[in-house]
């Protein structure tokens, strides 16, 4: 055989190859890929997957991290996804500030943009004398928010208030021992402004900064802080690798798969959330 038709194989050779080869890596980006994951019914997922939500929605009550037991009245929470906050990875970053402070013996806890109520009646499960006030101009999420509250049997603890929450209102008191926790998409940087952070300095504070809607807002914040409390910058664990930051949690069967245990833990951010740990001086 000539080599000149030795070359004419080779090159057919190498183009089919490289044909195989790209469909093999185009199936796999596909079936891999975020977006694929991401609208997935659960149906197409593993039956280990698909019992595994059947147990989450039929008990209705958080089965790990802080608030372990907590009740839901219904599968439902606003603003963010229900799985995580079921199955306890829910903003897990924040899960060791979340247990000191608990055991802190507050005064009050005031819980700024409070949704269905996952941390007012969280805190109210797990601390003990505190006072849990709890704010959100949404309704509909106050509404579920004083449900949770009635079904964990903490409707003396946790009162819920359909309102924004202001310092002229709510007045915090010097000698209390008080800790705001504060997630209101962005507007944390008119409620803690140079013109009335005097009437933040004695309380401790985490306070979710949405960095995306005000570049910079992070160091703003830390900057006006800085006199009166010593601080922890916290960042968020991208979906993508919560997975692996959990591994040891024991949150999900061990059998799921990776995808499937990134979509029982996909919290659905825009971007890297950065938290403020405050504790005063």
């Amino acid at each position: 055989m000539s080599q000149r038709i030795l070359n004419v194989i080779k090159q057919y050779l190498y183009r089919a190859i490289w044909k195989v080869e790209k469909k093999l890596k185009s199936k796999f980006s596909i079936e891999n890929s975020r977006p694929k994951v991401d609208i997935m019914q659960e149906n197409e997922f593993s039956t280990e997957f698909q019992e595994f939500v059947k147990k989450l929605k039929h008990n209705q009550q958080v089965l790990g991290g802080p608030f372990f037991g907590l009740k839901y009245p219904r599968i439902k929470s606003f603003g963010s996804s229900i799985y995580p906050k079921l199955i306890g990875t829910y903003e897990a970053e924040l899960a060791e500030s979340i247990k000191f402070f608990s055991s802190s013996d507050y005064d009050k806890i005031f819980v700024i943009g409070c949704a269905e109520g996952y941390y007012c009646n969280g805190l109210g499960l797990i601390s003990k004398d505190s006072s849990i006030y709890c704010f959100d101009i949404n309704y509909d999420a106050i509404k579920a928010c004083r449900e949770m509250s009635k079904i964990n049997n903490l409707s003396n603890k946790v009162k819920s208030f359909n309102e924004e929450f202001t310092v002229e209102k709510f007045k915090i008191k010097k000698e209390e021992k008080i800790l705001i926790m504060c997630d209101i998409e962005g507007d944390e940087e008119l409620l803690f402004s140079p013109e009335n952070i005097e009437n933040f300095e004695t309380a401790d504070l985490i306070i979710e900064c949405h960095d995306y809607r005000s570049v910079g807002l992070t160091e703003k914040l830390k900057l006006l802080f800085s006199k009166t409390h010593n601080v922890e910058n916290i960042r968020s664990v991208d979906d993508l690798y919560r997975p692996t930051y959990l591994e040891h949690g024991n949150y999900a069967p061990k059998d799921l798969s990776y995808n499937e245990q990134y979509r029982l833990m996909k919290e659905y951010r825009k971007a890297q959330m950065s938290w403020l740990i405050f504790t005063k001086k």
